[in-house]
């Protein structure tokens, strides 16, 4: 039986391989996955009422404090019609409509108001219409 003599293997040499799983480079972690931003979908009914720009101011002005003051009965999109109807207002529906689509000072209103409130009154009374804006669902495109 022959036995083999291994040479001496000094103390730096040792701790090198003993280190040298360690100081391996790690392998590359994967890419983190980036969601791709979804479109932002609501659906809102517009309630408008009409004024004569040339009628009376105070006839005009009791008019739209009636709106006003009706819209904020407005709890749910159920209200709509009934308060629309109460004030001889007009309801548009607005269904699907990107939140992008929107004017950037609305779109931040929409974006965080509760479903079936009104925004705040809006619009041109010289135009002859004053509107409010009723959010009825929000929901992200798939």
């Amino acid at each position: 039986m022959t036995t083999t003599r291994l040479a001496p293997i000094s103390a730096a040499v040792m701790a090198v391989l003993l280190l040298l799983p360690i100081a391996a480079p790690a392998a590359p972690k994967p890419a983190a996955k980036t969601a791709t931003p979804k479109a932002v979908l609501v659906s809102m009914k517009q309630v408008t009422v009409t004024i004569d720009p040339a009628a009376d101011a105070k006839a005009n002005a009791d008019k739209i404090a009636a709106f006003q003051s009706a819209t904020l009965g407005i709890f749910s999109c159920a209200d709509v019609a009934e308060i629309a109807q109460s004030v001889g207002a007009s309801v548009t529906d607005a269904n699907g409509v990107p939140l992008t689509a929107l004017p950037p000072a609305l779109r931040e209103t929409v974006r965080t108001m509760k479903l079936g409130t009104a925004t705040q009154m809006f619009g041109d009374r010289s135009e002859g219409k004053v509107r409010v804006l009723v959010l009825c669902a929000r929901a992200v495109e798939r």
